[in-house]
This record gives C-alpha cells, structure tokens and sequence, in this order.
C-alpha cells in the first residue's frame, strides 16, 4: 500500500515538473523559452465587407398656394374659383383638384396639363361653404406636390328668392303633337316617345317690373345650359331631358327691362333612373299592291 502511494507521489511530482519548466519565466530571452514578440505579425482580412442595401428616402412633398374664393357669375349663379401655384417636380404627371362638401374630400376635376392653374366650380350652391385642396402625383401614383386645405364659400346676393319646383317623369305611351306654343307646360311635341324623360319645373313670380323668366339646367356632371327664355307671365316650362341623364340641377332667374338679375331660386336636383331608351322608328309607308292599282284603273 505504502509503495503504491509513493509512486503515485512520484508520478505526480513529475508531471509537475514538466508543466512548470515549459512555461518560460518573466524575462526569458532564448527562443526555447520565450515567443519573439517582434516575429508576431496582425492578420488581415482583405476580403471585402457586404453593406447592406440603402434604404430609399422618400422625397419631400412639394407645398403648393391655394386659394378659392365664391363669387356670382354674369347669369347670376353661384361659383368658386381657385387658383394654385404650379408644381415644379420633374415626376410630376396629374394634378387632381378635390372638394369637400361636408363628407369627405372627393375630386372634381383632374388634368395632366400642368400649366393650368386655375378652375371654377359651378357645382356649388348659395349659402354654402366648402373646402378646396390639390393634389399632385407621379406615374407611379405617388403624391408629390400638395396644397393645404382652403375653404370658400358663396354668399346669398341680394335679390329676391324665388321658390322653383321641378319633377321628372317617364313617358308610358306615345303622344302625338298639336299646336300647342312650345314654351306652355302643357306643350306636347312628336319627338316625344315612350320612355322619354321629362321634367316639369314651376316657380314662383317677382315683385316688380319683370321682363322675362330664363330656367338653366346642369345635367349630371356637364356645364350649364340655358333651357329657355320665357316672358313674365309664365310661370311653367317643360324640359326634354336627354335619355343618359339620371341628375339635372334647375334653377330660375328673373331679369328686368337692363337685363339685370332682380330674383333668383335655389338649384333644385331632379333625378331620373338610368335607362336606355330605343327612340321608335319611323313607320315606312303603305305601298299599293298590284290588286289595288288594278281595280284604280278600272
């Protein structure tokens, strides 16, 4: 027992022996014990180093001016003008002009003609107020040029309110014409046909020297139109609207001896369903048979 234990002892001692005399002691010089520090040399790694994609930064937003203003045309109805300066981003392909009439922005108008900067909006209505914005993009549908919000509005002017009262109608059956004045409500004309869309307006009469009544019509998303003059005792008109219009606005003026506007209604909107209406052909004429001429002759 005693002898195993001495030369565990022994072997023990040996080892550490060796492991101590292979460490070089501070200071050592000769190259068995020590590493030359001046032989040491860094690596390097000429391998190129990926960099990571650049992240796209998104270009600024040009600011346009804007500003709208209501106004009364020469024919007495209301409108709103607005004029934006012009964009100067070279992407820049469609400027979209938007209205917000209590629900939400929605466009009105659009053009890839950059050079315009100006617009009047005749779908507007005494009264009320609205906000106007433009809108730039790209070709990628990307905005690029913006305005800030600008509100409008068009005043009631003064001059007497008329009431207006319109309604629209479908022809059920034929009519056929007479001679009937074409400006009288209960005009009946031959290019009425089943189908056809009609619209009965009646207004009311001004307080004064009143030279004759003029109705206008906008129909669906058009410019307006004059339907008619009328002398100062009526009081009625009957419009022939055409088969693709499903809204038409009205509205009525009353002009003095100056032509000047001395009253006025409010648009009232009629709508028609859509439809497409077949006008009727035109009936050929009866030819004689050969029996009738022959009995003619005899």
């Amino acid at each position: 027992m005693f002898r195993t234990l001495r030369r565990t002892l022994i072997l023990t001692t040996t080892i550490l022996a060796v492991l101590v005399g292979s460490i070089a002691p501070v200071g050592a010089t000769t190259a068995d014990q020590a590493i030359d520090i001046s032989q040491v040399r860094p690596v390097i790694d000429d391998r190129p180093v990926p960099l990571p994609e650049p992240i796209p930064v998104p270009s600024p937003i040009e600011l346009l001016k804007l500003r709208c203003k209501g106004k009364v045309d020469r024919d007495g109805m209301p409108g709103v003008l607005c004029r934006w300066s012009r964009p100067t981003v070279d992407s820049a392909e469609l400027l979209v002009l938007e209205r917000n009439s209590g629900e939400g922005f929605e466009a009105i108008w659009r053009t890839d003609n950059l050079s315009r900067r100006r617009y009047f909006d005749q779908k507007v209505e005494f009264g009320q107020r609205y906000r106007y914005r433009v809108r730039v993009y790209d070709g990628n549908k990307n905005l690029v040029a913006a305005s800030r919000a600008n509100g409008a509005g068009v005043p009631i002017p003064d001059f007497e309110l008329m009431k207006l009262h319109c309604s629209g109608s479908i022809v059920p059956t034929p009519v056929l014409s007479t001679d009937v004045a074409p400006d009288r409500i209960d005009e009946v004309r031959p290019d009425i046909y089943p189908g056809r869309k009609i619209a009965k307006c009646e207004w009311s009469e001004v307080d004064g020297e009143v030279k004759a009544y003029q109705l206008w019509r906008i129909v669906n998303r058009g410019h307006r139109e004059l339907v008619g003059t009328y002398d100062a005792g009526t009081t009625a008109a009957r419009d022939m609207v055409p088969n693709d219009a499903h809204v038409v606005r009205y509205a009525v003026l009353a002009l003095d001896e100056d032509r000047s506007i001395i009253g006025r209604s409010r648009v009232v909107k009629v709508r028609f369903p859509v439809i497409d209406v077949i006008p009727p052909r035109p009936i050929p004429p009866v030819l004689d048979t050969a029996d009738s001429i022959t009995d003619r002759a005899v």
